[in-house]
């Protein structure tokens, strides 16, 4: 949305056009109005609006609403809701729908705790685009949570994650290289996978460690846990 000379009085209009059934304004409204930006914090309007959102449609509605009504914001919390509207952002092709409604299915939130669907669910997000998706699957691969643990099948989703700009995802990555889990030890590789994870984001201060602690040949910390 272009920022218009008036924040607040732009950010009513948004509200009112999404009342009057234009799906591409709600969430807009919606998340200004849960994080008080350029208006009064009111999360009880805020969770309104992404409820029309959602059922306009909208899939970032759909996801700001599911998060809403699990946290209980705005209103009594109702997993069960939330889970159907990440199920229905999923359901209209948004990969983060998607990624929020296989860690729900991971957590039993909502629904019945199924682990096995949950890496379902992640596995198609990611390849979908999410890197949410392919952290949550990576995780599972990595904990054995739905199935055996597989460090190879953790480290390919790793990578999916990096390569979709997920700085965490490049951390880990390079964690597995270098202690050797899922391929051949490989030290040089982790530390280009460190720098990237520092370049995406500057601030990542265990890529800056980790980078410290290989130029001190130091190893890795044995108790580290994916």
């Amino acid at each position: 949305k272009a920022v218009p000379s008036d924040p607040e009085r732009a950010t009513r209009l948004y509200a009112l056009a999404c009342e009057r059934g234009w799906p591409g304004d709600c969430a807009f409204a919606a998340h200004a109005y849960e994080v008080g930006r350029s208006v009064p914090v009111d999360v009880v309007k805020a969770r309104h609006l992404y409820e029309r959102g959602c059922e306009l449609e909208e899939t970032a509605a759909c996801i700001g609403l599911s998060q809403m009504v699990i946290d209980g914001l705005g209103g009594p919390e109702d997993p069960a809701q939330g889970a159907g509207s990440a199920k229905k952002a999923c359901d209209l092709a948004d990969m983060e729908g998607c990624s929020l409604l296989s860690r729900l299915y991971a957590r039993g939130e909502g629904v019945l705790q199924d682990r096995v669907r949950a890496l379902s669910i992640a596995r198609f997000a990611c390849k979908g685009g999410a890197s949410m998706g392919c952290a949550l699957a990576a995780h599972a691969f990595a904990q054995g949570e739905g199935l055996e643990r597989n460090a190879r099948e953790a480290l390919a989703y790793y990578r999916r994650g990096c390569a979709l700009e997920d700085p965490n995802a490049c951390f880990l990555a390079a964690s597995s290289l270098e202690r050797g889990a899922g391929a051949a030890q490989d030290t040089p590789g982790a530390v280009v996978l460190y720098t990237r994870a520092r370049k995406l984001d500057p601030t990542y201060r265990w890529a800056d460690e980790a980078l410290r602690r290989i130029a001190r040949g130091k190893p890795p910390p044995a108790d580290f846990e994916d």
